[in-house]
């Protein structure tokens, strides 16, 4: 049995205390969100999955959209796939990240209520496809039908968890001979794959990640070691057809790790694994289970300490969610 819980970084609102996704629900059935996967998060906007099963080759999906500002679950119609569950990527946009194509919505204070989810994958037979539900529609689109082929064979979605930049959303996805970033279109869905090559072999699994700018990131770990890799994508041999483009050079910059002292003291070389990061803040685990909190711009890691039960945390059960507190704050006080 699992649940899904919200654990604070240090110095939260919230304070240290773990808080369950139900506890900001509480017009909700709770039962309904105790087992709750999450999927995805933007700007407030968590997107879980509550229940999925599979009978003849079709995948029967329930997600939710739980809007942390509102106070509000939004359940989604069920979505009907052959696409593998466990195998797909999800992204979650804002008013703000649609405004370029759709007309502005009224919102309430501090945040909008409107939402647009995205779900692709692979399908048993190889292929991938895109389904999307916009709140303003309430309903699932037909699929779209996507290029998912390449000369390295299928690529599976690595993390089910987009990044989002300014016009596009993108996936990490591989396999065992091939690291990209599937990148989309939000307007048009085109779908487009740049090889990530990073240049030494001591290096984590690569890592997207996106600038406070809206610049995309990789982001790779020394290994052993305590170096941050930072490099931006460059915009230079895009692939338009679909199939993976040349190796980009990233030019990246080094940002030396700066653990506490205690970790400094170990008589064992370091090793860190990059679990997430959004808005300038990573989270860390060492190969002794110490969860740590990063700055990416001034290295500076801190450990954070988990509550029981969270021993076995990587990198496929933790999303991160920034939380706008002003905007919270203005919401729940117009329900006082």
């Amino acid at each position: 049995m699992f649940a899904t819980f919200f654990v604070p970084t240090p110095r939260s609102v919230f304070g240290p205390c773990r808080r369950s996704l139900a506890s900001f629900f509480p017009d909700a059935d709770a039962h309904i969100l105790d087992h709750a996967v999450p999927l995805t998060a933007r700007r407030g906007l968590l997107l879980v999955c509550l229940a999925s099963c599979r009978q003849y080759n079709m995948s029967f999906t329930r997600l939710a959209v739980c809007n942390l500002l509102a106070g509000v679950c939004h359940m989604l119609p069920v979505l009907i796939t052959d696409l593998e569950f466990d195998r797909s990527g999800y992204a979650i946009l804002t008013n703000a990240d649609c405004s370029s194509s759709r007309r502005q919505q009224p919102s309430q204070p501090g945040y909008s209520t409107f939402f647009k989810v995205l779900v692709t994958g692979l399908m048993y037979l190889g292929l991938s496809r895109l389904y999307t539900f916009s709140s303003d529609e309430d309903r699932w689109s037909k699929p779209t039908h996507l290029t998912s082929g390449t000369a390295w064979g299928t690529l599976d979605y690595l993390h089910p968890d987009a990044v989002v930049s300014p016009g596009n959303v993108h996936w990490s996805v591989g396999n065992g001979l091939l690291h990209c970033s599937l990148d989309m279109d939000m307007e048009t869905c085109h779908i487009s794959r740049t090889a990530i090559v990073t240049y030494s072999d001591t290096c984590n699994e690569p890592q997207l990640g996106v600038t406070a700018t809206g610049t995309p990131l990789v982001l790779t770990v020394s290994r052993p070691g305590i170096e941050l890799n930072i490099c931006p994508r460059q915009d230079d041999n895009k692939s338009d057809d679909g199939a993976v483009a040349k190796a980009r050079r990233f030019s990246p910059r080094i940002v030396k790790l700066k653990p506490p002292a205690k970790i400094k003291r170990r008589p064992n070389q370091i090793y860190l694994r990059l679990l997430g990061e959004k808005g300038g803040t990573m989270i860390l685990k060492d190969s002794q289970r110490h969860i740590y909190v990063a700055n990416v711009e001034t290295g500076v890691m801190e450990e954070f300490e988990l509550p029981d039960g969270f021993d076995g945390l990587n990198r496929s059960k933790v999303v991160l969610l920034e939380m706008d507190w002003l905007a919270l704050f203005v919401s729940r006080l117009g329900k006082w």
